[in-house]
């Protein structure tokens, strides 16, 4: 304020009462500081612990993947093995197609010929007897049977049982 005389005067007061309040504020302060470091220090910790769980859990996906890496690396193995294995069986199945189609031809080609013989067996009207490597009757002629006494059951037996039928026979030639 200015007095009469133009000069500025100010009035400075200093009270007991705010100094206890800075002195409340500042216990306050302190309170509220310890709380907070408290605080900060809880967080602090919380922090460490949750790098570290995911410090570890890091540690186990890669030890996780290594080992899914191994797994798929083995596996794309064994189907390439799978697939050689395919076309190797693709492979061996033409072939026995093809043998098989052969095969086929070749009998077709036996039983023309094996009718072409009963057929002419049976037009000539001869006494007749087929035997195998080992001396077995295999089929014999319906007029066989007029000479000496055979049967189906005979076919298998040795031919050698003959040899008192026909002992003018070289049986062992």
């Amino acid at each position: 304020n200015q007095e009469p005389g133009g000069e500025n005067l100010m009035l400075v007061a200093f009270l007991e009462r705010a100094r206890r309040e800075d002195h409340r504020d500042s216990a306050e302060n302190s309170s509220q500081e310890a709380q907070l470091k408290s605080e900060l220090y809880r967080l602090r910790e919380n922090l460490e612990n949750t790098i570290h769980e995911l410090e570890q859990t890091n540690e186990e996906l890669r030890i996780s993947n290594e080992s899914a890496e191994s797994a798929n690396e083995e596996l794309q193995s064994a189907n390439e093995e799978l697939e050689t294995s395919r076309e190797e069986l693709e492979s061996l199945n033409e072939e026995l197609l093809t043998t098989n189609a052969e095969l086929e031809h070749k009998i077709e080609a036996l039983d023309r010929a094996n009718n072409h013989t009963h057929n002419l067996m049976r037009s000539t009207h001869l006494p007749v007897i087929f035997l195998d490597s080992d001396g077995r009757i295999t089929w014999f002629s319906d007029e066989m049977t007029g000479l000496i006494s055979l049967q189906e059951s005979d076919k298998g037996q040795s031919v050698h049982r003959l040899q008192n039928v026909f002992p003018e026979l070289d049986w062992y030639a």
